[in-house]
């Protein structure tokens, strides 16, 4: 029997518009969500599993796009997490599925495994919104765009 993949996507927490999941990755029944979220100094952390509405939310002003395929973006609601009023809005990386373990190696870069699969996820910040590239071993296997909507004056991208 082969697994389905696991997935995974950004997460959002703004105390004005709402706590979401972005995801190419269709959630089902039994997957579990993880996430990163921000200590009290606004720095991502990992990690704290959350309850989502299952049903993705129908919005038309998505932003999060998938970079590499073009897949269609999925939004779900997350709930909120307690005590890190102060570091929002924060944007962080959100690992999907059953089973899926999680290691946080720097803020921006963690890795993915349930079983034999491993997936490696690194994230940086372009001129403009924030990139979720995922790797199995060397080969680049997504790439997700949250689009912030104003310019970033430090881009951590290369």
């Amino acid at each position: 029997m082969q697994l389905q993949a696991a997935g995974y996507g950004f997460v959002s927490f703004n105390q004005n518009n709402g706590n979401f999941l972005y995801t190419t990755y269709k959630v089902r029944k039994n997957d579990t969500v993880i996430v990163q979220f921000p200590d009290a100094n606004g720095v991502s952390v990992c990690c704290k599993k959350l309850e989502i509405n299952k049903c993705p939310l129908k919005q038309f002003a998505i932003p999060v796009s998938d970079e590499l395929f073009g897949k269609p973006v999925y939004v779900y609601q997350v709930q909120e997490i307690k005590n890190i009023g102060d570091s929002l809005p924060f944007i962080g990386v959100a690992s999907i599925g059953m089973s899926v373990r999680v290691n946080q190696i720097t803020p921006n870069f963690l890795e993915m495994s349930r079983k034999h699969q491993r997936i490696t996820l690194k994230t940086c910040i372009s001129s403009e919104g924030l990139h979720l590239t995922g790797f199995d071993r060397a080969r680049k296997i997504s790439e997700l765009y949250y689009s912030f909507g104003y310019e970033v004056e430090n881009p951590t991208c290369k």
